[in-house]
């Protein structure tokens, strides 16, 4: 009876598994809580040969207490502690998804691994026809829906989740035989995300694949210098932001709600840094403070996050905050030897840099599957240097 329901569980989790790319491309949202869902299923089914990732599982729940901590400090302690209160659960179940998936046996893991290349083809193939052809999925299941510009957001999120899940299926798919097919899905993303408004998931990848060859010939130095770059530029990313929205050349490409808009809250954010460098503002804090902006390209007094992993830390944590996102990007630096690994983790900070809230439920569940599903797939094909 116990092997029947350890088999039933093993195919379920393959299962998900297997959905996990087609959930990525067509309702990426869902990734704040389809992670820890595979967390869950996967606890039951851990290598007793491996040891838990206790000190990554446990970040989620360091990053809860400090956002709780940071009330005492906090602009707007009311509203900022309902919503460091309303996160909790999120950060916790992420804390699973790392127990889970972190520590799961490398058969299940390799059963999963063929069927989801195949499921994310035809998914790149499904989000490149929902582009092309109006939202076709989405009108349908949003029939209401006036604003194709809603669709297109909702749209580039899961062209993020194609392009972060792309250095491990592309790995898995050459591996596994598919050589010419792993190549054409690379160049067809590239290519394709040069038309969409994605841009900062098509930079990404284009950044992914010059640290790739890069790191291809020469890895101990694209590491170091990924390594030393990064952490500077978390530390001066106050002083460079400001350096750069005063100093912006006449070009037509800045001068969009889009590249401008970002400069200017990069702007407005570091000006209120200069305020608080110490202690910052506490969890959240963007979601209520006045940016002190002339709003020459970003038309909103406040704004819901930075746009800015760096800066996000400076604003809520202050100076504390910078030096643990510096170290936590040294010591990944520190952890990735291969040029995939390090491709991979180009990828992460350029969107992170750009895009997404650092505490989005969906953001950081795509990143930690990424990473998790990189993890399981460069040590199923005998390289065990991350």
């Amino acid at each position: 009876m116990i092997k029947k329901l350890q088999a039933i569980n093993i195919w379920g989790i393959v299962a998900l598994l297997c959905a996990t790319p087609l959930i990525a491309a067509l309702a990426p949202r869902a990734f704040a809580w389809w992670v820890p869902l595979l967390g869950l299923f996967a606890l039951p089914l851990g290598d007793k040969d491996k040891t838990p990732m206790w000190i990554m599982a446990s970040v989620p729940m360091w990053i809860g207490t400090w956002s709780l901590m940071s009330i005492m400090w906090a602009a707007y302690p009311d509203l900022q502690l309902e919503k460091a209160i309303a996160r909790l659960p999120m950060l916790y179940g992420l804390s699973i998804a790392v127990l889970g998936l972190g520590n799961l046996r490398e058969d299940v893991w390799e059963k999963a691994m063929s069927p989801m290349f195949w499921v994310y083809t035809v998914s790149i193939f499904a989000a490149w026809l929902e582009y092309s052809f109006d939202f076709p999925l989405y009108r349908l299941f949003n029939k209401n829906v006036a604003d194709l510009n809603v669709a297109q957001f909702v749209m580039n999120r899961g062209l993020t989740g194609m392009a972060m899940l792309v250095i491990p299926m592309t790995w898995i798919g050459w591996h596994k035989g598919h050589k010419k097919l792993a190549l054409f899905l690379v160049i067809f993303l590239t290519a394709g995300m040069a038309i969409t408004e994605a841009s900062a998931a098509f930079l990404s990848i284009l950044v992914a694949e010059v640290i790739f060859v890069l790191a291809w010939f020469w890895p101990n130095v694209t590491r170091y210098l990924m390594m030393i770059s990064g952490a500077v530029k978390i530390m001066i990313m106050p002083v460079l932001a400001l350096f750069m929205f005063t100093h912006m050349p006449p070009w037509d490409a800045l001068n969009s709600p889009s590249t401008g808009g970002r400069l200017e809250i990069w702007y407005g954010v570091s000006k209120l840094i200069q305020n608080h460098p110490i202690m910052g503002y506490g969890y959240e804090a963007t979601r209520f403070l006045p940016l002190p902006i002339k709003q020459a390209y970003f038309n909103l007094p406040i704004v819901m996050h930075p746009h800015n992993a760096a800066l996000q830390f400076w604003i809520e944590f202050g100076v504390l905050g910078a030096i643990a996102c510096a170290i936590g990007w040294i010591n990944w630096a520190q952890k990735s030897r291969s040029a995939p690994a390090l491709a991979l983790m180009a990828m992460t900070g350029t969107v992170g840099f750009l895009s997404y809230g650092l505490w989005q439920g969906a953001w950081l569940g795509l990143a930690i599957f990424a990473l998790l599903y990189w993890r399981a797939a460069a040590t199923s094909f005998g390289n065990k240097i991350q």
